[in-house]
């Protein structure tokens, strides 16, 4: 066994607390070195809510002038919605509530024609792809909520088709509806546009 005099150059062996402290400093500059790098990483971007795009000021829709014995006014089929993205995903939730596949439509008479239901005239749309017929209330809250605007001289109607010549059926009476553009309704204009703040 050699004493430290024996050493030439005076050093003492390490011992095990040495060894535990360098394992501790090469632990330390690891985990320095790790946050250097991750810090040096590009910060990923903050997800942004981008702002509706514009929307259109007039729609495709088709009308046409009621005869006065219905009251007279005019009678207009539109998209339910203006927005295709809303178009698109109240047809896909109609469709899987109703389990038929066809998409939402929205009739207005000005003439007041249409009441409640078991009130007025019975109303649906002729096309040659199918029949727009008046969502009735079921079960669910959609068809509930949809069911009640016919108080208010509207009617929500679904079918398959795009209409190319529709024909409103309302009682006896069958009104051909010419193409027209109209004015996007207030309800359906986003509540922030582009540029605003």
């Amino acid at each position: 066994m050699r004493d430290a005099d024996d050493d030439p150059t005076g050093a003492e062996a390490p011992g095990p607390q040495q060894g535990v402290a360098w394992r501790l400093m090469g632990v330390a500059f690891l985990a320095l070195a790790g946050l250097l790098v991750v810090r040096a990483l590009p910060a990923p971007e903050a997800a942004r809510a981008e702002p509706p795009g514009a929307v259109a000021e007039r729609v495709a829709a088709w009308e046409a002038i009621l005869p006065e014995e219905l009251g007279g006014g005019v009678a207009r089929l539109r998209r339910l919605h203006a927005d295709e993205a809303r178009q698109r995903f109240d047809a896909e939730a109609l469709s899987r509530v109703l389990e038929r596949s066809g998409a939402p439509w929205r009739l207005e008479l000005d003439g007041g024609v249409l009441k409640g239901p078991g009130e007025g005239l019975a109303a649906r749309v002729e096309l040659e792809g199918g029949v727009l017929e008046p969502v009735a209330a079921g079960e669910d809250p959609l068809t509930r909520l949809l069911a009640r605007t016919a108080f208010s001289g509207s009617r929500v109607l679904f079918g398959p088709g795009e209409p190319s010549e529709p024909v409103l059926v309302l009682g006896e009476a069958r009104i051909v509806l010419a193409p027209a553009e109209v004015e996007v309704p207030r309800d359906e204009e986003p509540l922030l546009r582009e540029g605003q703040p």
